[in-house]
């Protein structure tokens, strides 16, 4: 049997997945964009200051999403989907908001920082729980 999007049991983490890897393609975008504007041709990592945070919040951002998107749908598929989903869409709004602290300057970028690491923390814990408690039986 063909699943749609409407039985697909994970709609709504995947919804938050794409909305993470969109935020992630326009954080990418703006490395190109300040590499043009400030004249540091690649495969250079280091320019003006404003080139720099526009390149941290990027590479920050892939970091992360390194361990968010693992727990994220662990906690889908064994817990809940709009767990999941409601987790990481304040992940994803809390690096929007480390994003543009960041680029503000002057320690800015701690709140949302800080709120992504709670957040994956928060998910792994749940994910770690839900498998324990599948094997555990």
């Amino acid at each position: 049997m063909e699943q749609t999007l409407a039985t697909f049991p994970y709609a709504y983490t995947g919804l938050v997945t794409l909305a993470a890897v969109l935020m992630k393609f326009v954080f990418a975008w703006n490395v190109g964009q300040a590499r043009r504007k400030h004249g540091v041709a690649p495969p250079l990592t280091h320019g003006p200051d404003e080139f720099n945070r526009v390149l941290r919040v990027q590479s920050n951002t892939t970091e992360q999403m390194i361990i968010f998107l693992p727990v994220l749908w662990l906690v889908a598929v064994v817990n809940s989907d709009t767990v999941a989903a409601s987790l990481g869409l304040v992940w994803v709004l809390a690096r929007i908001w480390y994003a543009f602290g960041y680029l503000a300057g002057d320690g800015k970028r701690m709140p949302g920082f800080l709120i992504n690491i709670v957040v994956s923390s928060i998910l792994f814990v749940y994910a770690a729980w839900g498998l324990l408690a599948q094997v555990m039986g």
